[in-house]
């Protein structure tokens, strides 16, 4: 598999992970009504859109990724997936 391959993986694990801390926000917003809420709400929104616009870009942009280009996507989708596991995982803890 190429890195590129690997990096569209993860952005979709990413998109996946977002939309779990998505439910998880909005569910407490609609309980408790929470400037913060609506903060993590928005948050995690937009890592969801940033995540499904790499996955689109690297799906049609695939003939442009270089073997340099994959590699930094993959380390930059690598990083942001263990930031969203930590979320998730504090999110799910209790």
């Amino acid at each position: 598999m190429e890195s590129i391959d690997f990096a569209t993986i993860i952005s979709i694990a990413n998109v996946l992970m977002s939309i779990l801390l998505l439910y998880v926000y909005i569910k407490n917003y609609l309980k408790m009504k929470l400037s913060f809420t609506l903060g993590l709400i928005i948050f995690a929104l937009l890592f969801f859109v940033h995540n499904l616009v790499a996955v689109y870009f690297q799906f049609a942009m695939i003939m442009y990724y270089t073997k340099d280009v994959a590699s930094f996507a993959l380390t930059l989708n690598f990083l942001e997936m263990i930031g969203l596991m930590s979320l998730v995982y504090i999110t799910y803890k209790n």
